[in-house]
């Protein structure tokens, strides 16, 4: 299945997988991300290996885009966020037809 492309992937990196995380933000200073466990920003998600707090790389949410963007909305990465708006509704939209447009480039 698809665990073992994510599996593949991962091969040589240090991953956390499984992890609930409410907020995260990209920090300035070196592009890092630091995750939170709470929606408060007291609890940093920590390494097995201890209790210091840890930034991270690169970040994966895998879940649906309402829960990505809400995710991405306060992180400080406008870009990123704009491309998981999303609207919610029981209708189609109109025309029947759902379209994704690039936001910049030819």
């Amino acid at each position: 299945g698809m665990g073992a492309l994510t599996q593949h992937l991962a091969k040589g990196v240090r991953t956390m997988t499984d992890t609930w995380v409410a907020k995260v933000e990209r920090r300035d200073s070196d592009g890092k991300w630091r995750v939170y466990r709470d929606n408060s920003k007291r609890q940093v998600l920590s390494s097995a290996d201890g209790p210091a707090p840890e930034d991270f790389d690169h970040v994966v949410v895998a879940h649906n885009g309402k829960c990505a963007e809400r995710l991405m909305r306060d992180a400080g990465v406008d870009g990123i966020h704009r491309m998981l708006r999303t609207k919610f509704a029981c209708t189609a939209p109109p025309g029947a037809m759902m379209q994704l447009r690039r936001a910049s480039g030819p």
